[in-house]
């Protein structure tokens, strides 16, 4: 038998176990929480389900809403299996420090993805302000949409606010309004006249933020660097910028725009049997290409660097992992 012929008969022997391991305890159940109904994580984490039930003959994969926020707690508490939240929540529930209030013991890493997930502060071009610092001199009555409960959205938007002495309060004692609807609703009141600013974290370019900006024109509020560096020391955001040919230059005049960000990081229960994180990544890692052609912005998830500089502790089945495939030392 010559070489070829060899590793190819590995590669089916390997699989076949891979699948036997997992399946040994059959029927299985994966339980995904992931971000909003038709986000852009509902939409990765359904092409992963994809694959492993490809991988998997007979896996159970169920795919729940989530937030960036909760799904740690939701992890920690039982309430699901894997998941995803920003690097800063990562890191966050395990001080802890807001927006948690006890440290989450039972949540491990699966490895960071690398994305890059910036802040959007975006206003309609007709409200009179074109700096946060702006808003909270004028102290204007500002309908805003946070974004939904329990997602990232929401808790860097109230975060890029504090740096300028603004809270939730602070607005609605102006007579604001404050939103937490789904973002498709936001897309149709900021086109209805019913929101003036809103807050997105999410790589590259959201189809409901394009959507709104043909109706409407709309304008990327700044975060400069020294605001950068004061969120970064409390809350581990990092410089980021808005590339001015987004949305063809209509947010921005074509002008790269400041702003901070972060990345994603997969998260599973503590508890989960070390060889079936191994497996569930061996799978994924396998056929990532697919799943990149669904979400191209989790090109940056590779078994050479997602175990770098984790939020949270690796699971030990996922450390084995990339010490066997990644370069892990």
């Amino acid at each position: 038998m010559n070489k070829t012929m060899k590793a190819a008969a590995l590669s089916i022997l390997c699989a076949g176990l891979l699948a036997s391991s997992f399946a040994e305890a059959a029927p299985r159940k994966l339980r995904a929480v992931s971000g909003t109904v038709g986000g852009v994580w509902y939409v990765g984490q359904s092409a992963m389900g994809k694959e492993l039930t490809r991988a998997f003959p007979g896996l159970e994969y169920n795919l729940v809403a989530g937030g960036s926020v909760g799904n740690p707690i939701r992890i920690n508490g039982g309430d699901g299996d894997i998941s995803l939240t920003q690097k800063t929540n990562a890191i966050a529930c395990q001080l802890p420090s807001d927006p948690y209030k006890k440290k989450l013991e039972k949540v491990r890493s699966l490895g960071v993805i690398g994305d890059s997930t910036p802040l959007y502060i975006v206003v309609r071009d007709d409200f009179p302000i074109r700096t946060l610092d702006e808003l909270a001199q004028k102290k204007l009555a500002v309908r805003l949409s946070t974004g939904p409960n329990g997602t990232t959205s929401q808790s860097f938007g109230k975060w890029a606010l504090e740096a300028y002495g603004i809270s939730f309060d602070d607005i609605k004692s102006w007579g604001g309004r404050l939103f937490t609807n789904n973002y498709d609703d936001v897309c149709n009141m900021v086109k209805d006249g019913q929101i003036d600013m809103f807050f997105y974290v999410g790589p590259g370019e959201a189809g409901w933020i394009r959507d709104a900006s043909l109706g409407v024109k709309l304008r990327l509020i700044p975060i400069p660097a020294d605001k950068a560096e004061e969120m970064g020391k409390k809350y581990g955001l990092s410089a980021a910028v808005h590339p001015g040919a987004l949305y063809d230059g209509k947010l921005s005049e074509g002008k790269d725009v400041p702003t901070v960000g972060d990345t994603s990081e997969f998260i599973v229960r503590a508890d989960m049997p070390d060889q079936d994180v191994y497996d569930i990544l061996k799978a994924c890692f396998d056929n990532w290409d697919n799943v990149v052609l669904a979400y191209p912005a989790w090109k940056s998830f590779t078994r050479e660097n997602a175990w770098k500089n984790t939020g949270l502790p690796l699971h030990p089945g996922a450390e084995k992992f990339y010490r066997e495939f990644g370069g892990m030392n």
